[in-house]
């Protein structure tokens, strides 16, 4: 019986296969790519990107300063989920949000005890930072659910208790200082209002959440209809423009070389550094121009413009931009290839992406995890942009994290310029 020969199609495939694990053999840089970079990513992603919201920085002023009102507090510090600020006034919440060092605020009025004992409706004000919708939505989620149960414990320590819906009357007695500069009494605001829909005198409170004694009185700062696009343009506008500069100054060079142009450049009198400004200057202007146009488009299509200084945005944007591709030239110097070179780039992107809080709360992450986003220069321009498109943040507001984004600068300027150095321009 004679034997059957092996089908020729099967044999070169078979024979193809083998030259591409070969291939692959002689690169150790892509092996890392494909099975050690997932194992890292999933390893170190999975503790610290979650949804969850885990020691939260919650303010807390407590005006009535009572048995009931310390249990309170004492309830929501004990849960783990926050992490309390105790505040002695109302008059730097909205800056402390704005800087980033409060997520949300509990108010707990004058009179919160007595009306509990009375069997009188009184109320809780909650004000979260409309910037961060995500964590917005879980916090309120919590906060309803704490101050329910410590409802649920009053009806048990009390069941004769009943709440007589007497109406829920403005906090009175508030020094002029915890009034807000734009007119209104920051613990009357209703679910969803803004400074300006509250006046000195008080405010209709009957939209306030709940049914039990305790009715929450919700307000949202900066973005009170807590819509998801207000918070998702400016960072979909940064990190479209993280990623279109580090790839195509990431090819730059590295196409040069193979093209053999970047030879000719060695015998002439130019310099690196002249180089680097001939190569990010104009891929700058370009993307800026690109950076106005998304600006534009974010306005007609969903009614987004920055609240604050239009001159301060776009010189930071150019900022960002001049940074970004800096750092693509120095993984252009790198690369000894396009793929590698869009290796290295995904290498850079996806920890932008997913450590930088445009996706996933910073806050919520572990210690280890919110240090290593210092380290990551998208963290700090998404401050930036949601900070002047959110908040109407200025120069002062905004300053350490300018001083983080210069010092990433010039460390990329000057890596850059080693690099090319190195290969004799």
């Amino acid at each position: 019986m004679s034997r059957r020969r092996p089908i020729p199609a099967l044999a070169r495939i078979r024979t193809l296969i083998w030259r591409e694990f070969v291939e692959l053999g002689r690169d150790p840089f892509t092996i890392a790519i494909l099975t050690i970079l997932p194992l890292l990513l999933i390893a170190m992603l999975s503790y610290a990107l979650t949804t969850e919201v885990r020691n939260l920085p919650l303010g807390v002023f407590d005006a009535d300063r009572s048995e009931q009102s310390r249990t309170l507090v004492s309830d929501m510090e004990s849960t783990g989920y926050f992490r309390i600020d105790r505040l002695s006034g109302l008059a730097d919440i909205r800056s402390r949000m704005a800087s980033g060092r409060l997520a949300a605020a509990i108010v707990i009025p004058p009179g919160f005890s007595s009306d509990l004992a009375r069997g009188r409706v009184t109320r809780v004000q909650a004000i979260f930072d409309g910037t961060e919708t995500v964590i917005a939505a879980n916090a309120e989620g919590l906060i309803d659910a704490l101050i329910g149960a410590y409802e649920r414990d009053l009806r048990a320590s009390n069941p004769r208790r009943v709440a007589i819906a007497t109406g829920v009357f403005p906090g009175a007695g508030m020094a002029a200082g915890e009034r807000d500069p734009e007119g209104g009494n920051v613990a009357a605001a209703p679910r969803g209002g803004d400074i300006g829909d509250v006046s000195s005198s008080g405010t209709d409170l009957s939209r306030a959440r709940g049914t039990g004694p305790i009715r929450i009185v919700q307000r949202n700062l900066f973005n009170p209809g807590m819509r998801g696009t207000d918070f998702t343009i400016p960072g979909l506008i940064g990190f479209i423009t993280t990623f279109l500069c580090i790839l195509t100054t990431a090819l730059s060079i590295v196409r040069e070389r193979q093209a053999g142009t970047f030879e000719q450049l060695r015998v002439t009198p130019v310099r690196p550094f002249e180089i680097i400004l001939g190569k990010i200057l104009p891929l700058g202007f370009v993307y800026l121009v690109d950076t106005c146009l998304l600006m534009a488009l974010g306005y007609f299509l969903f009614d987004i413009w920055p609240r604050g200084s239009i001159v301060l945005l776009l010189s930071m944007t150019a900022l960002y931009l001049m940074l970004n591709l800096a750092w693509g030239l120095l993984v252009s110097a790198a690369a000894q290839s396009p793929d590698q070179a869009v290796q290295m780039t995904v290498l850079i992107v996806v920890p932008q992406l997913s450590l930088s809080g445009f996706v996933f709360p910073i806050h919520s992450m572990p210690e280890w995890a919110r240090w290593l986003v210092e380290l990551i220069p998208f963290a700090h321009f998404l401050r930036i942009i949601r900070g002047i498109y959110l908040t109407g943040a200025g120069l002062l507001d905004i300053w350490p994290e300018v001083l983080v984004l210069l010092g990433f600068l010039a460390l990329f300027l000057l890596g850059v310029n080693r690099s090319l150095e190195k290969l004799k321009v």
